[in-house]
């Protein structure tokens, strides 16, 4: 298996990362040991910012894929 985290570069452009899963773990294991969430500095009520970031080597997730091979 492998994770694929969908990494944000801008509200246009997106960056997959393949992240290889080791044998007896699953994807949501290595999901949680690779992305670090921290709360959004920019977010106050009314402004439609989320309240906390997900963040793979100091990069925005934006979500992630869990690919069977």
């Amino acid at each position: 298996m492998k994770l694929i985290l969908i990494i944000v570069l801008s509200s246009t452009l997106y960056e997959l990362k393949e992240v290889e899963v080791p044998s007896g773990q699953t994807c949501g294991d290595v999901y949680n040991n690779v992305v670090v969430y921290k709360e959004n500095p920019l977010a106050y009520p009314g402004k439609g910012q989320v309240w906390v970031n997900g963040y793979y080597k100091g990069k925005i997730v934006g979500g992630y894929i869990c690919e069977a091979i």
